[in-house]
């Protein structure tokens, strides 16, 4: 079952990329990857902006 919903949201994925330019994809990838980190240290901060 857990292959069967992999395969399916593999398929929506590309379905919803397949005509973005790679140029543009990669830009918004990086954007994320930003974004992950930027989260990750907020939740690494104790109010004081100094990471614990």
């Amino acid at each position: 079952m857990k292959g069967n919903i992999t395969d399916i949201a593999l398929d929506c994925t590309n379905q919803i990329i397949k005509d973005i330019p790679e140029e543009d994809l990669n830009v918004f990838v990086n954007v994320l990857n930003k974004m992950a980190e930027n989260m990750s240290a907020s939740d690494n901060n104790c109010g004081d902006g100094k990471a614990l």
